[in-house]
């Protein structure tokens, strides 16, 4: 699938000139999805663009769809695209909010304000509209028109009819609430770039980016959090089509069999060199040597940026595969087994209680790394697991609770010895642990394993030895319904298709 993008014109670093066309391809790019970008003949916009307005994509079977809201909803029922998989109800109420401040309110005082309505403004965008060309008496009036009619929507909104020092400020209470929302979050929802995120990514870049000159300029880049969140934002593509090519190049068992194994050398010596970068600057940082007692008194806060740097940058996908694979396996327990079969929430008709169950586990789970272990919203996270399953009448005893736990401090880890390039060093192991053990503390379980070790010795002698079959899970997996399933069945997929289990 390749779709076709049309857009304005690029400008100032920035995808194009519209802050909707750039939006969309920031979600492209977040999404590792293959596109191609082509300017509109603006003479034929109302003639080729439904709505008269960008952007509009056309699909490869000839399917035309408008409006960045709508192209993007087209892409997940149509394709399964999307950002937004382990979002909650309340999560995307509160995304829909912050999307509609910025579209029916910041995209007017901070956009349209200094590049539309004031001259100065408009003569200094004039040159990027016609990409450096000469502006022709006609192609002036042509665009002075389009002018007029942007500003009648402006009037009509009612921003326009507000004085500028009046629009100034409404601009400004509107940074700041996406400054006080943000917080110390990396992305806009947590831990991971989301769809909001394009879209507040797209439109602070304008903010900060567009040349024009007005009282609100530097506004945004006096928040420090926000221009944090601009850095991270500008690389959060790059890990996730970079990770998507390393996976079917380096990592995949079939490799051998793909056109693409003719760059799978270069590729794998750009990772080795990468990981021995980011990994030798953590072991310089702090000291780490493969002798133990050089990380045995890891602090909390240091085994949260090293599992981090892991599950972010160095083995995004299979950190991922391993507790989502875990979580399955932990389902055969027969404790929780009994309480979930007791819930019937795999046979209820309410196909809502079973989507909510298995989402919000995987979203609490994966909300952990996001803030520091200490923090408030770390604590709130763990409230909030410790009371999930009672909130949807499943009951599991403290024990079942240290299996559970103990799961996903050791499951990623086989994977990433066994797949990944190169293996996990023993300072990564234990940081893992470290991490995963202090959040067991802190849900109040009891008994937890000192090292990783210890941990795994635990499992076995629970029976895990080494992990729950592979058939079990297959056989656990098929007996579920198909909406139970991450993402639509996408994992799984991958796991049928990559035919090998880590020991």
């Amino acid at each position: 699938m390749v779709l076709t993008v049309y857009g304005y014109v690029p400008a100032w670093d920035l995808p194009d000139i519209s802050p909707y066309v750039t939006k969309l391809v920031f979600f492209l790019k977040m999404a590792g999805t293959p596109f191609e970008y082509k300017t509109e003949n603006l003479a034929q916009l109302d003639t080729n663009a439904p709505f008269g307005k960008l952007p509009y994509i056309i699909d490869d079977d000839g399917t035309k769809v408008a409006d960045s809201n709508d192209i993007c909803d087209y892409l997940e029922r149509k394709h399964g695209i999307t950002l937004n998989a382990d979002l909650l109800p309340q999560d995307m109420a509160v995304a829909l909010a912050f999307e509609r401040l910025l579209a029916e309110h910041l995209y007017w005082s901070g956009v349209i304000e200094p590049r539309w309505r004031r001259d100065e403004g408009w003569e200094t965008y004039i040159p990027y509209i016609v990409s450096g060309a000469q502006v022709t008496l006609e192609t002036r009036k042509a665009l002075d028109a389009f002018r007029d009619r942007i500003l009648q929507g402006f009037v009509g909104h009612g921003m326009g009819r507000r004085d500028s020092p009046t629009v100034l400020e409404l601009y400004k209470i509107d940074v700041d609430a996406l400054s006080v929302f943000l917080g110390d979050k990396k992305y806009f929802m947590g831990y991971r770039p989301h769809y909001i995120d394009a879209m507040v990514y797209a439109m602070l870049r304008h903010l900060v980016d567009q040349p024009q000159k007005w009282e609100g300029t530097g506004y945004v880049e006096s928040k420090p959090n926000l221009v944090a969140y601009l850095k991270a934002c500008k690389e959060s593509a790059i890990p996730y089509v970079t990770s998507a090519i390393y996976h079917y190049t380096v990592e995949h068992p079939l490799v051998a069999a793909l056109p693409l194994a003719s760059i799978a050398v270069p590729l794998k010596y750009l990772q080795r060199k990468l990981r021995y970068s980011r990994l030798n600057a953590l072991k310089w940082k702090y000291g780490f040597t493969d002798d133990p007692k050089t990380y045995e008194k890891m602090t909390l806060e240091q085994a949260q940026e090293v599992e981090r740097n892991i599950a972010e940058w160095e083995f995004p996908r299979l950190f991922q595969f391993g507790w989502l694979s875990d979580f399955f396996r932990t389902s055969t327990d027969p404790g929780v087994s009994h309480a979930i079969n007791a819930s019937g929430h795999f046979i209820n008709e309410d196909k809502r209680i079973e989507h909510q169950r298995m989402q919000a586990t995987v979203y609490l789970i994966g909300a952990l790394p996001a803030y520091p272990l200490k923090s408030k919203n770390s604590g709130l996270v763990i409230s909030r697991i410790n009371e999930h399953h009672h909130r949807y009448g499943i009951k599991i005893n403290s024990d079942d609770i240290l299996y559970l736990v103990i799961h996903f401090g050791v499951a990623p880890i086989p994977w990433i010895n066994k797949f990944g390039y190169p293996k996990l060093e023993p300072f990564e192991e234990h940081a893992i642990w470290r991490l995963w053990r202090e959040i067991g503390v802190r849900m109040g379980v009891r008994y937890m394993p000192q090292t990783y070790e210890q941990a795994c010795e635990w499992l076995k002698a629970a029976g895990w030895a080494g992990g729950v079959s592979w058939e079990q899970v297959l056989i656990l997996k098929q007996q579920m319904r198909h909406d139970l399933r991450p993402e639509k069945g996408k994992h799984w997929k991958f796991w049928v298709t990559y035919g090998r289990k880590p020991e």
